[in-house]
């Protein structure tokens, strides 16, 4: 791993990420961006996300995240099927968590929380210095059959 990695927060077990757990869906005009996590088993959660836009997929990417044995938690990005990218956790709360990896080019924080009623949240952070804007989704839970 690089050596960007950050001293692991205090020990977060993934039971602790588990909010993240579900399938969820934002859609807006001929846009529908959804986010799927499996509930943590073993030493993982994995999760998958897509944007479909005017009936074409127009982005997925698949996401995992694992407990590491030094106590930290590594969320792993592999945005269109490129190699995955580690970032690493830096600070957690009920309902809130943030991975960070400062030697990446974009982006280089991650941020999740449960919003009020059933709804998931994520930001996506760059360089504001490199002109990177935020961006950030908001998903209401999907009901499965």
């Amino acid at each position: 791993m690089s050596s960007d990695r950050p001293h692991p927060a205090a020990a977060v077990s993934l039971a602790q990420v588990a909010f993240l757990s579900g399938h969820w869906a934002q859609e807006s005009d001929d846009e529908v961006t959804e986010e799927a996590w499996l509930p943590p088993r073993g030493d993982a959660l994995v999760g998958v996300n897509r944007t479909v836009k005017a009936g074409r997929t127009v982005f997925f990417e698949h996401l995992r995240l694992s407990a590491e044995d030094d106590g930290g938690v590594t969320y792993w990005a592999s945005p269109r099927g490129a190699s995955a990218t580690p970032f690493w956790l830096t600070g957690a709360d009920a309902g809130w968590v943030q991975f960070e990896n400062l030697g990446h080019d974009f982006p280089k924080r991650l941020i999740y929380w449960r919003a009020a009623g059933s709804s998931l949240c994520a930001q996506i952070e760059g360089d504001p210095d490199a002109g990177q804007r935020a961006q950030q989704w908001c998903w209401s839970r999907v009901d499965e059959p």
